[in-house]
């Protein structure tokens, strides 16, 4: 590190022991920043640069104008920031889902050990806690994926369109008349219908932000 002019830290989080590089000016910003603005990042590096004496550099080969444009290279570059979106889309995701499923699970145990009747008679706050967990899981589950895809790659425009986008998909529904019953085939659309509307979000307001 003591040839280094500056030092870009990207992360959501503060790094530890940041210590180490107190004679290195630092530049931070988020994960998902560089990615899509690099231009105002590289101004920033720029700005914040020292001089350092006697420097060396290492020589780096010319790429030619055919590697340049390779639609292969492009391809998986692009399959790549969109694999580590949705990855943190599910990182976000999974917190709730084993919260809910914990708390669920759990009042279940209570219930086969004590009985159903004698819960609901002296401890009917169990069953309601077990109601209220279990229908907030599935209304989290979609907007929450949703709505961090879409930061992960449009940054923080991207994060609140997710989240209705979601909140759409939990809305959706498909009823048919079974024996004379209206049946409810479909109820929201879960994990997919997030998945799916966290991408096409993301992509959207990345579109609206490289305008």
């Amino acid at each position: 590190m003591v040839n280094a002019n500056v030092l870009l830290v990207a992360a959501d989080i503060n790094p530890g022991e940041m210590e180490r590089f107190t004679e290195i000016p630092i530049v931070k910003t988020s994960v998902a920043e560089p990615i899509h603005d690099m231009t105002k990042i590289w101004k920033q590096l720029l700005s914040a640069k020292r001089e350092v004496a006697n420097q060396q550099f290492q020589e780096i080969a010319k790429t030619t104008q055919k590697e340049k444009f390779n639609f292969k290279v492009a391809f998986r570059k692009q399959t790549k920031t969109l694999k580590n979106s949705i990855l943190t889309g599910i990182s976000y995701v999974v917190p709730i889902i084993v919260a809910g499923t914990t708390i669920v699970a759990l009042i279940t145990i209570i219930n086969q050990i004590f009985g159903q009747e004698t819960v609901a008679t002296n401890a009917n706050w169990l069953n309601k806690l077990s109601d209220v967990s279990g229908g907030a899981l599935s209304i989290l589950l979609a907007p929450v994926l949703a709505g961090y895809i879409a930061y992960a790659m449009a940054d923080k425009p991207g994060l609140f369109p997710g989240f209705l986008s979601g909140l759409a998909c939990n809305a959706v529904s498909y009823s048919k008349m079974v024996d004379g019953t209206e049946t409810t085939i479909v109820g929201g659309l879960g994990f997919l219908g997030g998945l799916i509307a966290g991408i096409i979000s993301g992509y959207l307001m990345l579109a609206a932000k490289n305008e």
